[in-house]
């Protein structure tokens, strides 16, 4: 569970990434304006925080800004096995937090951000009313996160620092479970008794009787966005499709922002809850769909700090494509 643990499997995927195939059928097509033959492999993660991607796939926005290409879309656990995913060559686009991806640039993969996608609110809900803070867990007290190294692991980092000064003093109260699966492990009464959840299941373990005691902001002091990642194969391979991706990915974040009767209900499909809920969701307090990066290299530079990475970047330059608008303190 431990970070260098981490580090380690990535520094041993990167050797594989020279023999992957990480450019995907998007490269070399296009050029006389129709995308026959174009696929674009992409993968998300669960919860309303990847709603664009699901949008953009749900109503076939990028076959509409790109004619005869298509989106294969994959729902895949936290930013490491999405990394995992990248590396070996099967996708071509991939949404995560900030943190995975920058553990990924740190060893090589040899990605940039596309753009945001959205800022979302996530709360370490609790099942123990005499749990308040994060000095409270005891050893035997399991904390769910989506990924080591994910956003909420490195949420979580940074107030075991301020509250009990080791950013490793919760490790092995960490399990990896994806958002799902720690609902329903928070429920069902074992020892997963804290979640770092995001929305929909902020407002469904609110409901099952919950409290929060931490969020990202407390953690951060600032916004963190989900984002958009690729390689240089794709961006560079056939720039038609980047930015065809990047103005249909953009759409669907104008279309949730507008509350799009289409895009409300394919959101209700997809989650599987009612069209009132996904819209409770959009406006959950603190949430906000939008393509500007906020957090990144704050970010960075507490991960560099405290050994997650080995390298800082220098600037939003070093892991933000040109088209990427970067919001930091």
């Amino acid at each position: 569970m431990k970070k260098y643990i981490v580090i380690l499997i990535v520094v041993l995927l990167s050797l594989l990434a020279a023999c992957g195939n990480s450019g995907g059928s998007a490269t070399g097509a296009g050029a006389d304006g129709n995308y026959d033959g174009v696929t674009v492999r992409m993968a998300q993660s669960f919860g309303m925080a990847f709603a664009p991607c699901t949008v953009m796939q749900e109503l076939g926005l990028l076959e509409k800004h790109l004619p005869g290409a298509k989106l294969e879309g994959h729902q895949i656990s936290g930013g490491s096995a999405i990394n995992e995913a990248f590396i070996a060559g099967q996708l071509d686009i991939g949404f995560m937090g900030i943190p995975p991806m920058l553990i990924a640039w740190d060893k090589g993969v040899g990605y940039k951000i596309v753009t945001g996608v959205s800022v979302p609110p996530w709360e370490l809900m609790v099942r123990d009313s005499s749990i308040k803070s994060v000095a409270d867990f005891t050893e035997a007290d399991k904390i769910a996160v989506p990924g080591i190294g994910s956003l909420q692991h490195i949420f979580l980092a940074m107030a075991a620092e301020r509250e009990l000064g080791d950013v490793n003093a919760l490790d092995n109260n960490i399990i990896v479970m994806p958002h799902p699966d720690a609902f329903t492990a928070l429920i069902s009464g074992t020892d997963i008794v804290a979640h770092f959840a995001g929305i929909p299941h902020i407002g469904m373990e609110m409901d099952a009787g919950f409290h929060s005691i931490l969020s990202a902001i407390e953690a951060y002091g600032q916004k963190s966005s989900i984002v958009c990642v690729t390689n240089a194969a794709f961006h560079d391979g056939n720039p038609n499709v980047y930015d065809g991706f990047v103005a249909a990915l953009s759409e669907a974040v104008d279309l949730i922002n507008a509350q799009d009767p289409a895009a409300i209900k394919a959101l209700a499909d997809v989650e599987n809850i009612s069209e009132e809920e996904v819209v409770r969701n959009i406006e959950w307090p603190g949430n906000s769909f939008e393509t500007p990066v906020y957090g990144a290299m704050g970010l960075a530079r507490f991960m560099y700090e405290q050994g997650f990475i080995d390298s800082c970047p220098e600037s939003t330059e070093d892991i933000m494509w040109g088209n990427a608008v970067a919001v930091d303190k």
